[in-house]
Parts: C-alpha cells; structure tokens; sequence
C-alpha cells in the first residue's frame, strides 16, 4: 500500500479499525517520523518508543493538565473528572506512589499458573464473553484474551 494511503488511515483514526496488521501501518508511520497529528480525533500520536518515554518524563506534558482542559471544553460530568483519579492519568509522586502499591500487588501472582486454573476458565473467560457481548470486541482482541 502506498504511504499517503496509510497516512490517510492512520490521520483519519490512529487505532486503524479494520485493518488486518495495524503494527506494520505504525512500522510505516515511524519510518516517516516518530510523531503525527491524527486530524480525525484531532490529537498528536507518538508512534515511537524513545520519544514516548521522552514525552512521558517531560514535566511540561501533565497528564492531569490534559484532563483539566478536556473538562473544561466539555464539563465535569464527563469521565474525565473520574480518570483524574487512575493510575494512567496521574502525574509524579501521586503516579508513582499508586504504581508501587499496584506493582507490589501483582508481584506475588504466577500467572503462569492461573493460565491453567478454574479461575481462568470460569472467571476471566466468562467476564471477557460478557464484555464482548456489550462492548462488541474485534475477533482479533477477543482472541487474545481468550488466549491469555
């Protein structure tokens, strides 16, 4: 496929709905440049990994600043006043005081080991159907959270 095309795509909707193999779309976008303005959903892109992790330690790029001015163009009964409070969402030592708590959570789990247990094939396997049910995931997503 041409690049314009994937371009095009890529512009009109970052998370390429449709599209078979969306990793090589982003292979092809980083070979053009590490960073795109998407006009569909109207927002920058960060297709590379070294300027992702860049962008993220910049304390100029507040995550919790981002939410503000979203509910400030929208209102306060939006999910964003909620995702203030997640993980993602957070900024420096509220960030990383909720990501210990959260990493020494997991630490102790063998997932390798739930993989095979009645907890994965009664509990995870039935919510994620349930999910689908309502969310209508692609095939492709469904499977590999079936597959985990």
């Amino acid at each position: 496929m041409d690049i314009q095309d994937v371009i095009l795509s890529f512009q009109r909707d970052p998370c390429l709905p449709g599209w078979d193999d969306p990793y090589s779309v982003y292979a092809q976008m980083r070979a053009e440049a590490p960073i795109h303005w998407c006009e569909g959903p109207g927002l920058w892109v960060i297709v590379s990994y070294a300027e992702a992790v860049e962008h993220m330690r910049d304390h100029r790029f507040s995550r919790q600043q981002h939410l503000d001015k979203l509910i400030s163009r929208f209102g306060s009964g939006h999910i964003f006043e909620r995702q203030k409070n997640d993980l993602p969402y957070m900024d420096g030592s509220d960030h990383a005081k909720l990501r210990h708590h959260v990493t020494n959570a997991y630490r102790g789990i063998d997932f390798s080991a739930l993989r095979n247990s009645r907890f994965h094939s009664l509990i995870l396997v039935s919510r994620v159907c349930l999910v689908n049910i309502n969310l209508k995931l692609s095939m492709r997503l469904l499977i590999f959270f079936l597959s985990w």
